[in-house]
């Protein structure tokens, strides 16, 4: 149904206020928007943030 169940840091980007943002905003995106094809949905989604690259 798109419900965010769960939200993992693999790795901190060394600023907490920054990675309490990041996880708030997924938290609040939740139910994600379903695609067209069931088939294209995964149970397991991986976001990468790189604020410091270009």
């Amino acid at each position: 149904d798109g419900t965010v169940t769960n939200v993992r840091m693999i790795r901190s980007s060394g600023f907490a206020t920054l990675d309490d943002a990041i996880e708030r905003a997924i938290r609040v995106s939740s139910p994600l928007p379903l695609p067209s094809s069931p088939e294209l949905f995964q149970r397991e989604l991986r976001l990468r943030f790189r604020p410091l690259e270009e």
